[in-house]
């Protein structure tokens, strides 16, 4: 880890931490408001211990992660419930999906797929374009049964 191979001087920490109290108070009070969210994430975590220490210098690249959690509706309550009314159709359809090819003989592969695709879009509030495929052509081809 880089805190064994750096040591970072009192004086250094001061700076930093001055630098980021200054620079970034928005990204800052989001991150001691939303750590209970933050938490699992090992990656924000380290932002957060950065920016409340001093410990390391904040990049620029660091800054633009952190700006663009703070809009994923996985660290962010608000945009949580907006994304929860988005996907609630793909539910939806999914549990149609689901209950149409339970109710058929298919392999235990495509219900694993379906439930897999389920949990995706449940914890990341989307579906990509190719699980929506992949669900539309399970309905195409169980429907016509």
């Amino acid at each position: 880890m880089w805190k064994d191979k750096y040591k970072v001087t009192p004086e250094t920490m001061k700076r930093n931490l001055e630098r980021n109290q200054r620079d970034f108070p928005d990204e800052l009070k989001w991150m001691m408001e939303s750590f209970d969210l933050i938490r699992g994430n090992n990656f924000l975590l380290d932002m957060y211990h950065a920016m409340t220490k001093g410990e390391r210098k904040i990049t620029d690249k660091m800054i633009a992660a952190i700006r663009k959690s703070m809009n994923d509706p996985r660290y962010n309550v608000v945009k949580q419930v907006e994304a929860k009314a988005e996907i609630q159709p793909i539910l939806e359809k999914i549990d149609k999906v689901l209950k149409l090819v339970s109710d058929k003989d298919v392999s235990i592969k495509t219900i694993e797929f379906i439930q897999s695709v389920r949990n995706y879009v449940e914890s990341n509030y989307r579906i990509t374009k190719k699980q929506m495929q992949g669900l539309n052509k399970i309905w195409q081809e169980n429907h016509k049964l």
